[in-house]
């Protein structure tokens, strides 16, 4: 009786723990999917999917040998709120353009992981930079007690400061 009864019930009760299971993994797998067609020079995501023309273009744009392309494609991450801080902050190690490696900096200021970038700010400080103003500023922007104990341990002189 209690067999019959089980085998009766059992696909209503798996019914709903595999609806809620697929949504959740497809929602998780998905996201990673659009970060991974955008964020790498792998072409295997299109082998797989028709992406939205707007995800393929934007990786079209951040691999071009164009520089402003290349700006155009760091825009277009900040415009659809798609900021990768360790993709931007590997970019901005590549990048030998000083106009695109500013716009870097700033679009990372727009992270929500604001300690991965304040540290990424503090690691590349230099006085020799001429980014340097550019990093303090955003540094005050995003954290103003984070930019008060920097400028205090750096020993940093108005003259410097933004």
């Amino acid at each position: 009786m209690f067999v019959s009864m089980l085998k009766k019930t059992a696909p209503w009760i798996l019914l709903p723990v595999l609806l809620v299971f697929g949504y959740w993994s497809g929602r998780f797998i998905g996201n990673r999917f659009l970060l991974n067609l955008i964020s790498s020079d792998s072409l295997f995501p299109l082998l797989i999917s028709r992406p939205v023309d707007q995800f393929y273009e934007i990786a079209l744009l951040l691999n071009s040998r164009n520089p402003y392309s290349r700006l155009s494609g760091y825009y277009s991450l900040l415009d659809n709120k798609m900021i990768n801080t360790q993709f931007l902050m590997e970019r901005f190690q590549k990048e030998e353009n000083y106009t695109i490696k500013r716009s870097i900096l700033w679009i990372l200021s727009f992270s929500d992981d604001t300690g991965d970038v304040l540290r990424f700010y503090s690691s590349i400080f230099s006085r020799n930079d001429p980014l340097m103003k550019d990093i303090l500023v955003l540094m005050k922007r995003i954290d103003r007690d984070y930019f008060m104990k920097f400028i205090e341990k750096n020993k940093i002189d108005n003259t410097v400061m933004p």
